[in-house]
C-alpha cells in the first residue's frame, strides 16, 4: 500500500513538473513588440541650403540625424530623440556648430509622404531651447523635405 502511495505521489509530482515546464516555453515565445523598426529618410535642397533628416520610429518613439548646411551660416549637425504623435514629430535636437554643443526643440509635421518644420517663439530652460507654446507653431514654408532613398 504504501509503494503504491508513492508510485502515485512520483506519477502526480512528474506530471505536474511537465506541465510547468510548458508553460515556460510559451512564455519565452511571445515577442516582446509587435512593431517593427520604420527607417525613413529625408531631405531638401534649396539653391545652397541643404536640410537632412534620417529618423528611426519604433511604435511612437522617434530617433536619428539631422544636419542643415545652410549657406553662409555654421552647419549643424545633430541627433534628434522625441516622439511622434500622429503626423507631428516633437523632438530634442543636440548638435555641434563650430565645436560648441547645443540643445533644442524641433518639430516637423508629415504630410503626403513629406516633412515640414515648425518654427515658433522660444526660450532657454535647463541650457535647452524649446518651444514657447507648442500650440502657437507655424509651418516653415521655405523648406520642405521630401521623402529619399536612406543611405
Amino acid at each position: 500500500m504504501k509503494n503504491s502511495i508513492l508510485v502515485v505521489a512520483l506519477v502526480v509530482s512528474f506530471l505536474c513538473s511537465c506541465k510547468k515546464e510548458d508553460k515556460k516555453e510559451e512564455v519565452e515565445i511571445i515577442p516582446k513588440s509587435n512593431e517593427a523598426v520604420i527607417r525613413e529618410c529625408f531631405e531638401s535642397v534649396k539653391g545652397k541650403d541643404t536640410i537632412q533628416l534620417n529618423i528611426n520610429i519604433e511604435n511612437q518613439n522617434v530617433t536619428g540625424n539631422l544636419t542643415y548646411k545652410l549657406f553662409e551660416k555654421d552647419k549643424n549637425v545633430g541627433i534628434i530623440q522625441g516622439t511622434m504623435i500622429g503626423d507631428t514629430l516633437f523632438a530634442d535636437y543636440k548638435f555641434m556648430s563650430e565645436g560648441v554643443e547645443s540643445f533644442r526643440q524641433v518639430a516637423f509635421i508629415k504630410q503626403d509622404g513629406k516633412l515640414s518644420e515648425f518654427y515658433g517663439e522660444v526660450e532657454e530652460k535647463e541650457g535647452k531651447i524649446v518651444f514657447k507654446d507648442k500650440s502657437k507653431l507655424v509651418l516653415n514654408s521655405g523648406f520642405i523635405l521630401s521623402s529619399v532613398p536612406c543611405k
